[in-house]
């Protein structure tokens, strides 16, 4: 009986172990250096929220492809050399997101989190919705 609940335990903390630990290479950036880099051509945001979210507010130019879709449209819609800022209300599912492109050949990538409604000073001193 106690192996069971040692197997069990071990398998709980082996989950919670991969839901927080790292992913070499990503960093997260705040929405101003979203702003900044979206200027940049070679950078392509993928937006892993589901469609619905999407709909209801965006960054204009991103990519809407749900996180459990990934695996099967990346290197289609991107290439290997592509910079790519993945955004999401989650944390976790921006680690999941990275470590999809990863074992797809994509190294180059950052995390963004959204935050519905909040308006954010990007160009000028304007207040601009969404950072555009």
């Amino acid at each position: 009986m106690s192996w069971l609940v040692f197997t069990i335990l071990s398998v709980m903390l082996i989950i919670f172990y991969k839901r927080i630990k790292p992913v070499e290479g990503l960093k997260f950036i705040d929405a101003e250096i979203l702003c900044e880099i979206k200027k940049n051509q070679n950078v392509k945001i993928l937006d892993i929220r589901d469609p619905m979210d999407f709909e209801k507010s965006h960054v204009p130019g991103a990519i809407n492809i749900y996180v459990g879709r990934l695996p099967y449209v990346s290197k289609k819609e991107f290439d290997i050399n592509d910079v790519i800022i993945i955004v999401s209300s989650s944390e976790y599912h921006i680690k999941k997101a990275a470590r999809t492109l990863m074992k797809s050949g994509f190294y180059n990538f950052a995390g963004s989190l959204w935050i519905e409604n909040e308006k954010r000073n990007c160009e000028e001193g304007r207040q601009h919705e969404l950072c555009f």
